[in-house]
């Protein structure tokens, strides 16, 4: 049975990750988290965890050696600097220690892109951004010297049972702070069903290896994802239009 691993299990999109592909029948998982204490919540919701530090050798050699699918989850903390270094190692480490013809499934931003207004002469990007994009180019250049087929998925904006844009989404309907924007616009949202759905497209072979943008398709406008999350949350959708 195939082992997939999910690196940063402990973060909001890791752990519902988890707890949607938890018992399946066509593949083991294997969350890993840095500490006991990291992974707390999906032990008491009975999922079985690794612990240690990717971007320490031994341990990476030990967590990984028999997956045979590497998602990474994690998100390093820090400076610009500190999270280059730090995703780095996590990255080269990724590579080295999965099992021989493992694939490694990398979870980026669309933040890589910078300013997306029209007309700009220079395409600036926040610092997190420039980070994200330094790392994406840590896995392309691991990728060809391992051998290893690799996935690089720009999320946008991530909804789902777990996550904090879905959760202040809910906020604001309850107290009828909710803002949408005139005309309605297309938005960037991911919901986590289908990061899954991407996940396994990738693990059933059905996608060539490469850099992709990852969002809800067809796509949901902001006034669509404000009335799911009204829906979800058993409120109107009473909002204030701009």
């Amino acid at each position: 049975m195939l082992r997939l691993a999910i690196l940063g299990a402990n973060g909001q999109v890791g752990a519902e990750l988890c707890l949607m592909l938890v018992g399946r029948d066509d593949l083991t998982l294997i969350p890993v988290c840095r500490n006991r204490s990291g992974s707390a919540f999906l032990r008491w919701k009975g999922i079985a965890c690794r612990h240690g530090r990717i971007a320490d050798r031994e341990d990476a050699q030990r967590l990984l050696a028999d997956c045979d699918v590497v998602v990474n989850c994690s998100l390093a903390m820090g400076t610009p600097g500190e999270i280059r270094r730090i995703e780095d190692r996590i990255v080269q480490n990724a590579f080295a220690y999965s099992n021989p013809g493992a694939t490694v499934i990398h979870f980026s931003t669309q933040s890589v892109y910078g300013d997306p207004r029209a007309h700009r002469w220079i395409r600036w990007r926040n610092p997190y951004g420039r980070a994200k994009l330094f790392t994406e180019r840590s896995v392309r250049a691991a990728a060809r010297r391992h051998n290893k087929a690799a996935y690089i998925l720009r999320l946008g904006h991530v909804c789902g049972v777990l996550q904090n844009i879905s959760n202040n989404i809910r906020a604001e309907l309850k107290a009828g702070t909710a803002i949408l924007p005139v005309p309605d616009r297309p938005s960037n949202t991911t919901y986590t069903a289908a990061v899954v759905g991407a996940v396994l497209q990738i693990v059933r072979e059905k996608t060539e290896p490469g850099t992709y943008d990852l969002m809800n398709t067809p796509g949901w406008s902001w006034q669509e994802v404000y009335e799911y999350e009204a829906n979800q949350c058993g409120v109107g959708c009473a909002s204030t239009y701009v």
